[in-house]
C-alpha cells in the first residue's frame, strides 16, 4: 500500500507553533518553514478538532505571542493584538486551503 500523503493529528501546542512560523513567513518574509512546503505539496495533512481551535484562539496563541522576543522576530512596532490577528488570519487560510482539517467524529457507530 502506498500513501500519497501523511496525516497527523495535532494538539494546541503544535498547531500554535506551526501557525506562528507560517505567519512569520507570510507577514515578515522570514524563511519558508519546511512544514509549509509539505502542506502545499500535499505530502502532509494536519488534522485537529474544534476544541484545539477554540483553545488556540482563546488564549494559547496570545500566550505564545506574549513570550516571543518581538525585536528578534521582527515585530518591532506591531502590537500584540495585531500579531494575534495576523496569526488567526493565517489559521483561517490554512483551514480554507485544506492544509489543516477538522476531525469530526462519525455518528452511528
Amino acid at each position: 500500500m502506498v500513501f500519497k500523503s501523511l496525516r497527523a493529528f495535532v494538539d494546541t501546542n503544535v498547531l500554535v507553533n506551526i501557525v506562528y512560523s507560517i505567519t512569520l513567513h507570510h507577514r515578515l518574509n522570514k524563511p519558508k518553514p519546511m512544514i509549509l512546503g509539505l502542506l502545499e505539496s500535499e505530502k502532509l495533512v494536519l488534522y485537529t478538532d474544534n476544541a484545539v481551535i477554540n483553545e488556540l484562539k482563546g488564549g494559547a496563541l496570545r500566550n505564545l505571542l506574549m513570550t516571543v522576543d518581538k525585536v528578534k522576530h521582527g515585530w518591532n512596532d506591531i502590537e500584540i493584538n495585531q500579531m494575534e490577528q495576523y496569526s488567526i488570519d493565517e489559521l483561517s487560510y490554512l483551514l480554507s486551503k485544506g492544509y489543516v482539517r477538522l476531525a469530526v467524529p462519525r455518528c452511528g457507530w
